[in-house]
């Protein structure tokens, strides 16, 4: 418990802040949603309540998948949890930072997720199927109109 006693003649003041012992934020991978992964950052033991977010290897602040999840303990301690879907980038480095403004605490961890976590374009398969599938449909054409020309095409069975 951090107090300050300030005192006048006239007026006595006691200011009062508890800190908790707040835990180093803990990211972990969720699974993965559309082209991206989903990280999940938890933190406890904060009091007052803290503010988290998500930030890129640059220190931009990446949008969260909604609202923090909030909940107190029985001493009154905020634990945090939020989660964020990232998408690939050239460094892969996402950091979860949690922030107690009124006594300036910050924490933060960062995590790097490996390129192979990330899901795989389906680009180079479909490119590759409608290749083959014109490459037949050509092929068929082709034989069509060989026999048509050539007179071995006979519709009398």
């Amino acid at each position: 418990v951090l107090c300050c006693a300030v005192s006048q003649p006239v007026i006595s003041v006691l200011s009062c802040i508890c800190v908790g012992a707040v835990s180093q934020p803990v990211i972990s991978i969720d699974g993965t949603k559309g082209w991206g992964v989903v990280l999940k950052c938890e933190s406890g033991g904060w009091f007052p309540e803290p503010v988290m977010e998500w930030l890129d290897s640059s220190g931009t602040i990446l949008p969260a998948d909604g609202p923090p999840e909030r909940h107190r303990d029985s001493e009154d301690l905020y634990a945090v949890t939020q989660h964020a879907t990232v998408n690939k980038t050239d460094t892969n480095r996402f950091t979860c930072r949690v922030h107690q403004t009124e006594i300036n605490h910050l924490k933060e961890t960062e995590i790097h997720v490996p390129d192979d976590v990330f899901p795989k374009s389906q680009v180079g398969l479909i490119v590759g199927l409608s290749i083959a599938a014109v490459a037949v449909l050509a092929a068929s054409a082709g034989v069509y109109k060989w026999r048509k020309h050539t007179g071995e095409f006979n519709l009398d069975v």
